[in-house]
């Protein structure tokens, strides 16, 4: 099964992207599903159910969480009961949210967790070796082709010493050319 495990759409600040069009592109490409991981945010989630039931490819829904110490694919089983970030931790426009607080909460909801882009040094908190000492995360993002080949080797090789298994996604937000690019 052939799944985009990071895929953004209007619903994330600063996408345009059109789900409809993310998913029809998707199913043009073979791909089985995509998973929206909105940034912070789950919010319109049953919009994006209510488009995956006439959809070619099944539709999963989770979010791209942003912390101090990297970003964080989380996937609850039941999204659309799970609290938004932003109840839980208030507004994270001053500072981002604390990776040791916001980590062990999303697990113990329920949440599989993946390490996204641990390796990219223009996002401004990356996780860098910190994935290592983390003992909730369920993969690694290991291609993600926005980054350097440099930033994904060093993922997959966390993902090994932890004995992991590394995920991947496109990180589509910017055109629908992306989709299914990982």
């Amino acid at each position: 099964m052939l799944i985009d495990l990071h895929c953004h759409s209007y619903l994330s600040t600063g996408c345009n992207l059109d789900p409809r069009a993310v998913l029809e592109r998707a199913a043009s490409h073979g791909l089985d599903g995509v998973a929206f991981t909105e940034t912070n945010t789950q919010d319109g989630c049953d919009e994006l159910f209510h488009l995956g039931r006439g959809a070619k490819v099944k539709v999963f829904v989770g979010l791209e969480l942003n912390t101090d110490r990297g970003q964080y694919l989380c996937f609850f089983s039941r999204p659309e009961q799970a609290p938004e970030p932003v109840q839980m931790w208030g507004s994270n426009r001053e500072r981002p949210w604390s990776a040791e607080e916001a980590l062990p909460k999303v697990r113990s909801l329920g949440a599989a967790i993946v390490a996204a882009r641990p390796y990219d040094r223009d996002y401004a908190y990356p996780a860098q070796d910190y994935i290592l000492s983390l003992k909730s995360l369920c993969a690694v993002e290991g291609y993600n082709p926005r980054l350097r080949s440099s930033a994904n080797d060093l993922a997959v090789e966390a993902a090994e010493k932890m004995s992991l298994p590394c995920a991947g996604g496109s990180d589509a937000r910017a055109s629908l050319d992306e989709v299914g690019w990982g």
